[in-house]
């Protein structure tokens, strides 16, 4: 649900342009392999926020490495 992601609660808390590359249930490798390029989300930014969630983290048991 959009209207709840964080690029939507940060545009209402400050006003600026965010964009949301993703989709629910996706997981991070996912989108990297495969969404970003099917859907030319490979944009230039400013700026990019990953999230891990829950999919990564709990469903799927992705390890986060620095």
């Amino acid at each position: 649900m959009y209207e709840y992601s964080w690029p939507s609660i940060l545009s209402r808390l400050t006003g600026a342009e965010y964009l949301n590359f993703s989709r629910g249930g996706m997981i991070f490798k996912e989108f990297y392999e495969t969404r970003a390029d099917k859907n030319n989300f490979c944009v230039k930014c400013p700026a990019y926020i990953i999230f891990l969630g829950n999919n990564d983290l709990f469903v799927y048991n992705q390890k986060v490495e620095a």
